[in-house]
């Protein structure tokens, strides 16, 4: 879990130094520094993990109790993973219960990335590097794919009742 922080925090970090073209970026009104806020980004990235494993092993309990596997179980648990998770985090650091941050542009964007790794895995062997980067583009061109679909249906619905 610690790792895995680590590495999502310098990958970002990393991220910003390449987009500003060094530590700090000139601002009309003042310097910002990339690296000024990376112990806090740490501890998030830290806190999103534990929560993340916490809410995969009450979801994964769940439907192992419940008897749901298969393709049906791995949505559910994807699904049921997220919703986990940010019910444990609005109760944890928002002090509320509440499935705020679940939405249906979120759900699609999730079985968009579960689509696309899953066709991607059942093209190329996941056990090879060809096949990890496969279900990594398949995870994210699916995931963007539905997620925007999702989004114009929304607006589409928002615009309905307006």
């Amino acid at each position: 879990m610690t790792l895995g922080a680590t590495l999502e925090t310098i990958g970002e970090n990393l991220f910003e130094l390449l987009a500003a073209g060094g530590i700090t970026k000139k601002l009309p009104l003042a310097d910002y520094n990339v690296l000024k806020n990376l112990d806090t980004e740490f501890l998030n990235n830290l806190r999103d993990a534990g929560v993340g494993a916490v809410s995969g092993y009450l979801t994964a309990a769940l439907l192992d109790a419940l008897g749901v596997d298969g393709i049906a179980g791995e949505v559910a648990n994807v699904v049921g993973g997220h919703a986990v998770h940010k019910l444990i985090d609005n109760i944890v650091f928002e002090q509320e219960f509440s499935f705020d941050g679940v939405s249906e542009a979120s759900v699609a964007n999730i079985l968009g990335a579960y689509i696309g790794s899953r066709l991607a895995s059942e093209v190329i062997s996941f056990n090879s590097i060809e096949g990890q980067l496969g279900s990594a583009i398949g995870a994210g061109a699916g995931g963007a794919l539905l997620g925007s679909v999702a989004n114009k249906l929304a607006l589409q619905g928002l615009e309905k009742l307006i």
